[in-house]
């Protein structure tokens, strides 16, 4: 008889569990009405657990591209997968919404990836379907979309800045020498960036932008030689090109000279850049302070609300509600997420005439370095 012991074996899987919000996602895949996990849904924390869910390379490439993608980036941040059918016609991205019913709500970004052609109605529909979960399910998220450009030349695309939809970003960045340009050149519709934009997003604080260069390099086997996600190679493009497609708030991958790697051209949304939300830090900031506000204010929602004899609120009554708001504003000013904030109520509020207490919150948001100047020259003295 053999001596006890332990026996351990080792798998591949996860190396850490991101269990922070911020960090969970949801992608949803448009699929033909006869796949086999079409109208299926299914929360994983790694790409071996989707391919135990049935997301194999074999019959779903491009799914398990995004999720490979995914996962690299961000180890093994809770990820829900949903496949939709889809035989053509117009998007409304109302299954958006049942992807975060799937997950009770519990996310923070989604990722949409669709081989129908892009348009700038995709980016209005996705926004409205935003705007609803935030509106009427007090579920605010960002949203990026990857949808086909293929046989688009890059000149003719859509300015996004006119758009008004802070919480979309669309992806137009692709592989260009490796499992996603084989994809591309298989397949002939765009693949794109999908997972690994969702996954820099969910490893990112909600206040970095996934374009910092010191932070998000996304190169290694897959995306070091880079294209666009109509098949155009990233060096066939001049800077005025690409500054052009920046301008115009798409999000892709660039090279800079003196730095190896691959890296995320800005963090722009579809909106105009003088919006407070334009990128998708600002909205996963505000996003995060609105979630944290709702938590903690919640359980006092109906609750009494005590008056001096003048009829302002008592200083305890003021001073309870501006703690509760700034609770969990205090941990995202430590976790350096915001520069500063303020909580104010006035005192002098007619409460029972509104039934309702005003507080005024302000955040004062963190910089992105997107542009820095530096004057250089000789001197004769440095006195």
């Amino acid at each position: 008889m053999a001596l006890s012991k332990i026996t351990i074996t080792e798998i591949n899987g996860a190396s850490r569990f991101l269990t922070s919000d911020d960090s969970k996602s949801g992608m949803l895949f448009y699929v033909s009405d006869t796949s086999a996990l079409a109208e299926t849904s299914f929360q994983v924390y790694s790409l071996q657990e989707a391919e135990t869910a049935g997301v194999t390379v074999d019959d779903f490439p491009v799914a398990h591209y995004h999720i490979d993608e995914f996962y690299r980036m961000s180890d093994s941040a809770q990820l829900q997968v949903k496949f939709v059918s889809y035989t053509g016609g117009t998007h409304d991205f109302a299954e958006v919404k049942e992807l975060v019913a799937d997950a009770d709500g519990d996310m923070s970004q989604i990722g949409v990836y669709t081989q129908a052609n892009f348009s700038t109605g995709m980016v209005t529909a996705l926004q409205a379907v935003m705007s609803d979960l935030k509106e009427e399910d007090d579920i605010p998220l960002v949203s990026l979309l990857q949808a086909n450009f293929s046989g688009v030349t890059l000149s003719s695309l859509s300015d996004l800045s006119s758009s008004n939809a802070p919480q979309v970003a669309v992806l137009l960045g692709q592989d260009g020498g490796g499992t996603g340009a084989a994809l591309y050149n298989s397949i002939g519709k765009s693949i794109g960036i999908l997972g690994a934009a969702l996954g820099s997003l969910s490893v990112s604080s909600v206040h970095e932008s996934i374009a910092w260069k010191g932070q998000y390099d996304v190169s290694g086997a897959e995306l070091n030689t880079l294209a666009f996600a109509n098949g155009t190679p990233y060096k066939s493009v001049s800077k005025s090109q690409l500054a052009t497609l920046n301008d115009k708030k798409y999000i892709f991958l660039l090279k800079d000279f003196g730095l190896n790697g691959s890296y995320f051209n800005s963090s722009f949304v579809a909106t105009q850049e003088s919006s407070d939300y334009y990128s998708l830090e600002r909205g996963r900031v505000i996003n995060k302070s609105r979630k944290l506000l709702r938590t903690s204010l919640l359980p006092q929602l109906n609750s009494p609300l005590y008056l001096e004899e003048s009829g302002s609120l008592r200083l305890e009554t003021i001073g309870k509600f501006t703690s509760l708001a700034e609770q969990g504003l205090q941990g995202m000013l430590r976790a350096g997420e915001l520069s500063n904030y303020s909580v104010y109520i006035d005192p002098a509020q007619d409460v029972l005439a509104s039934d309702t207490l005003v507080i005024d919150v302000k955040l004062q948001p963190v910089g992105v370095s997107r542009y820095i100047n530096i004057t250089l020259g000789f001197a004769v003295s440095l006195a």
